[in-house]
């Protein structure tokens, strides 16, 4: 895979479910953060793991969302206009995608609202979903 489908994530971007890979020897591995492997719990846990990632981050990269990502997560292709996706889901929430460089803008339209947001990878999007009620 081309590399600048990749970015190097900030200690930020880090929590539970969150999809990255890292260098293992001369090849990269899929990892997902989950409790389990965060020591149990406890925020101490949590403390050590991301004290871990700190110190090999440059080792660690995610890849950027794209349109295979939004339909591994229930997503429906619709129709393509231009640099504009657009993408429902099996509810009819309507999802437009739009990528900018390496940057993916996304307006998703509900039943209820609309949300405008700039989304860097998978984990981004699932995280907005749920806090949408999609």
């Amino acid at each position: 895979m081309n590399n600048e489908l990749y970015y190097t994530p900030s200690l930020e971007e880090f929590h539970v479910g969150f999809e990255y890979e890292r260098m293992n020897g001369d090849k990269w591995e899929s990892a997902i953060l989950n409790v389990d492997d965060c020591c149990g719990t406890s925020a101490r846990g949590f403390e050590n793991e991301f004290e871990e990632i700190s110190h090999y981050i440059r080792d660690v990269r995610v890849k950027y969302l794209d349109k295979e990502d939004i339909q591994s997560l229930g997503f429906k292709f619709f129709s393509k206009d231009g640099d504009v996706i657009t993408i429902y889901k099996k509810d009819h929430n309507e999802l437009h995608y739009c990528t900018v460089g390496p940057v993916n803008i996304m307006v998703i339209n509900t039943d209820k609202d609309i949300a405008q947001t700039v989304i860097k990878n998978k984990s981004e999007l699932k995280v907005l979903l749920k806090q949408l009620g999609i």
